[in-house]
């Protein structure tokens, strides 16, 4: 599979999976949620369907893994389909 190829449907995003151990602020902040009572994780928005105006290809996102398909692989990535309405929030500076 290609990810050029992929496109989402209706109000979906394509989003790949960031270690949040690696993922740095703009201050160089490691920005850390580990939480025993939070599943949430930080994923790039790497596609978005044509509806989708909220976030931007790029932006980091946080969601739910439990809202986010089972992941998949492409090229040793992970990824996930996940509809915008799912999103928590968007990290500014993303």
């Amino acid at each position: 599979m290609d990810i050029a190829n992929f496109k989402p449907l209706h109000d979906d995003l394509l989003i790949e999976r960031i270690d949040p151990d690696a993922y740095l602020s703009e201050t160089g902040l490691i920005l850390d949620i580990k939480d025993t009572d939070m599943d949430l994780s930080y994923f790039r928005v790497v596609k978005k369907s044509e509806s989708v105006s909220d976030v931007n290809i790029g932006d980091v996102v946080l969601v739910s893994w439990e809202r986010v398909t089972p992941p998949f692989r492409i090229n040793n990535d992970q990824y996930g389909i996940t509809s915008i309405n799912e999103v928590v929030g968007v990290l500014d500076g993303s």
